[in-house]
């Protein structure tokens, strides 16, 4: 089974392959300035897919799937009580991770631009999914991921091959900002993730892209 580790670096690798990709068929723009999200959950999915099948791992990727369809196959269908308004029909998880293809193990969650003000209803969610539906509750559900965005655009300096210190920074603290929130308003909760910074010179311009990714898994009892 993948680790927390292996999943984000997987899921990072998808990022980095979906910015590449539109910055190459829009001739500059990209997937944070103006592209779909779908781009990225479809890059992702198949990087995930990847990166199970190279342990292999018999486990099947699927896309804009149902929570009704999730619960229904999470080993608690049968169970009674209130179901979480973030779950209910109608609510779709962008990309879910299967075993076999018998029952959900994760979901990920994919936004264009990352910060916590944009994922907290998806880090709400994804809590709710596991505390109900998860392995500590008879379930099936072992993590839930965030993946996202952002980017920085210059003209390009032949004398500095190099993203300037301040830039860098503000792609870091990004994420510190995101884990220290996660952190402190799901204790119940580990999160672990990275971010990944490449660029790519188009037309004068150097586009400095980060992808973000992080893992959350619940806690022992």
């Amino acid at each position: 089974m993948l680790t927390a580790k292996e999943t984000y670096q997987a899921i990072l690798s998808g990022i980095e392959i979906a910015n590449n990709n539109y910055l190459d068929m829009t001739g500059g723009w990209s997937i944070s300035q103006s592209g779909p999200e779908s781009l990225i959950s479809a890059a992702v999915a198949k990087s995930l897919y990847d990166a199970g099948c190279e342990k292999d791992e018999r486990c099947f990727v699927s896309l804009e799937t149902g929570f009704k369809m999730l619960r229904d196959l999470s080993g608690k269908s049968g169970e009674r009580g209130r179901i979480p308004t973030l779950l209910k029909n109608g609510q779709r998880a962008d990309i879910v991770y299967w075993h076999k293809r018998d029952f959900p193990i994760g979901i990920v969650e994919v936004k264009r631009q990352f910060g916590y003000s944009n994922l907290s209803k998806d880090v709400d969610r994804s809590a709710k999914l596991i505390e109900k539906y998860g392995v500590l509750n008879k379930g099936t559900f072992r993590w839930a991921a965030f993946a996202a965005t952002r980017d920085r655009e210059e003209e390009i300096d032949n004398d500095a091959g190099c993203m300037n210190e301040e830039a860098e920074e503000v792609f870091r603290t990004t994420l510190e900002d995101f884990m220290e929130k996660s952190k402190s308003a799901y204790p119940e909760f580990k999160f672990q993730g990275g971010i990944r910074i490449n660029s790519k010179d188009w037309d004068g311009y150097r586009y400095w892209q980060c992808g973000y990714a992080v893992v959350m898994t619940p806690k022992s009892r």
